[in-house]
């Protein structure tokens, strides 16, 4: 892939900050000034500015993916895959722009995220059973987090450098008899930041840290059963604790919800075409936070949003 990004900013620009402004004063140079490092103010500010600016910023990578299988006998197989990915840095970013040590315009958040993964797992299948298990192992380089601003309603992002992460996945799918359907599934993550990070002109000690929003352990199972117009559902996740920041220093606890669900396909009973369907999100109403704003310590203005109550929803489809 190739991308090439024409960024034109006509306003002035506030130093290693997403802040602009735009307007028709008379600008002058600032005494904080160098020839590398030619910044201005506006008549009665002491805030310095880079002037207006055009410039282009390109990426490009060669992404490799292999994929293999060997079916051994049967029902049996093997399989292993290496996979790079790339991941640009928001477009937001390379507007937050400042002067290098050569005097060139450049971003804080420059470099694109990349990553390589490597799994290797086994697959059982037959009529009525699958399983599968593997093993994976990612490695990226410039890991960019965004956390999205509730005040502000922006989505602010950080480099965390390079981070390893590994992990292994199973899944069985399993229907022991006709209408009546079991899925189970766990997973297992461990991920580490690989060196210390700078910001502005604080050194973040996160080297050995483990990254944020990831669990440990995560756990499903669901249960479907169908018989003539009626279906009946369960399913049940568990989360584990997940870090808010990279520091390490303030976690959320780990959580269990389960969801029910039944319906009934009308048209057994004479009106075609119609399904009534009843739905409980969070059957034991468990108190748990879903998605969160992370950020470097406990004073990074951290939040969690609650995850959704016990929640009943009934609804009519009618296909036509």
């Amino acid at each position: 892939p190739f991308f090439e990004r024409d960024m034109n900013q006509n306003c002035l620009s506030r130093s290693k900050s997403s802040t602009v402004l735009c307007t028709s004063q008379t600008t002058t140079v600032s005494p904080n000034a160098t020839a590398t490092n030619p910044l201005v103010r506006v008549s009665g500010s002491t805030v310095d500015y880079i002037l207006p600016y055009s410039r282009t910023v390109k990426f490009d990578d060669i992404l490799p993916n292999l994929n293999a299988t060997w079916t051994i006998s049967g029902p049996h197989s093997v399989y292993a895959s290496y996979a790079e990915s790339l991941t640009l840095p928001r477009t937001d970013n390379l507007y937050t722009v400042y002067y290098d040590t050569d005097g060139e315009i450049t971003s804080p958040i420059a470099d694109p995220e990349t990553s390589k993964t490597v799994d290797v797992g086994y697959r059982y299948q037959t009529g009525a059973l699958i399983a599968s298990a593997n093993v994976w192992f990612t490695q990226f380089q410039n890991r960019i987090l965004s956390t999205y601003d509730q005040d502000t309603g922006i989505s602010a992002d950080r480099n965390v450098g390079d981070v390893d992460l590994m992990g292994f996945d199973t899944q069985l799918g399993f229907a022991p008899t006709e209408g009546l359907s079991l899925y189970l599934t766990a997973s297992y993550s461990d991920s580490e930041i690989k060196s210390d990070y700078v910001t502005g002109t604080d050194t973040i000690a996160v080297g050995g840290k483990t990254l944020v929003e990831v669990p440990d352990w995560t756990f499903g199972l669901r249960v479907n059963y169908e018989n003539g117009p009626m279906t009946f559902g369960a399913q049940a996740k568990y989360v584990g604790e997940r870090w808010l920041t990279d520091l390490n220093d303030v976690a959320v606890p780990s959580y269990t919800t389960i969801n029910a669900n039944a319906g009934v396909d009308l048209s057994y009973f004479g009106v075609p075409n119609t399904e009534i369907s009843v739905n409980v999100i969070n059957l034991l109403d468990e108190q748990y936070f879903g998605s969160l704003g992370t950020g470097i310590s406990y004073t990074s203005g951290l939040y969690a949003t609650q995850g959704a109550p016990r929640t009943f929803q009934a609804s009519i489809r009618y296909k036509f």
